[in-house]
């Protein structure tokens, strides 16, 4: 994963460049543009969104991956403010980052290197991830409360952000913008299987704690 969640993909509309499986064979997953899926579940009567939908339908059910096109779902000049707001987190001196550390409770917080495992703790053998994250609270409405909160998550000195202010409006607003985005995907695969297009939608409620997060993530080089 890239350093913020907010990436997009430059691939065609219908195949995105061939990979290899360790068999051999070349495998050709669709990318759908979202922009293609938006309006109302009687907007399926549309050609174009109705082909989409079937590229959708391809994508799960024969390769269980898609790529999204996300030009018209977000913000290009809020995604460069993202990646410049994870560039610098991760930059800060290590005993900053640590002074802000992961919180299992709230699921907030900076995540260290080696700290997190992929089989996590069902895998007591698996190696450490290479990796840091900075993830921030599940709460979608922007309000003060919401604001407060992401705030206790960032630091507040400017001469660590440069504009701690602007750095907390871009996490609101990359969050509100992403969620929008994921409820469309999640409205589009309930169409494209048969079901209804709230099926997984509303399992996501803003209210509800779905256990959905924003975070940034950070590769670093390895030697």
């Amino acid at each position: 994963s890239s350093s913020s969640s907010s990436s997009s993909s430059s691939s065609s509309n219908s195949l995105s460049p061939s990979s290899s499986s360790s068999s051999g064979a070349a495998h050709h997953i669709p990318t759908i543009d979202l922009a293609l899926l938006r309006g109302p579940a009687a907007s399926c009567d549309d050609p174009k969104m109705a082909e989409e939908l079937r590229h959708v339908r391809t994508a799960l059910l024969e390769h269980g991956f898609l790529y999204l096109r996300l030009s018209t779902a977000l913000s290009p000049d809020l995604c460069a403010d993202a990646f410049l707001l994870s560039r610098r987190l991760f930059a800060l001196p290590s005993q900053v980052k640590q002074s802000f550390a992961y919180d299992p409770v709230r699921n907030a917080g900076y995540v260290s290197l080696l700290q997190e495992s992929l089989g996590g703790m069902h895998v007591p053998d698996a190696k450490p991830d290479f990796k840091e994250a900075w993830n921030f609270e599940n709460v979608f409405h922007q309000g003060e409360e919401t604001a407060q909160r992401h705030r206790a998550c960032l630091p507040h000195d400017d001469s660590l952000l440069e504009n701690a202010t602007l750095a907390n409006a871009t996490v609101l607003d990359l969050q509100a913008q992403c969620r929008a985005a994921s409820l469309e995907v999640m409205r589009a695969i309930g169409l494209a299987l048969g079901l209804t297009d709230d099926y997984f939608a509303s399992s996501h409620n803003q209210h509800d704690n779905t256990g959905t997060t924003l975070r940034f993530l950070h590769y670093p080089a390895t030697p």
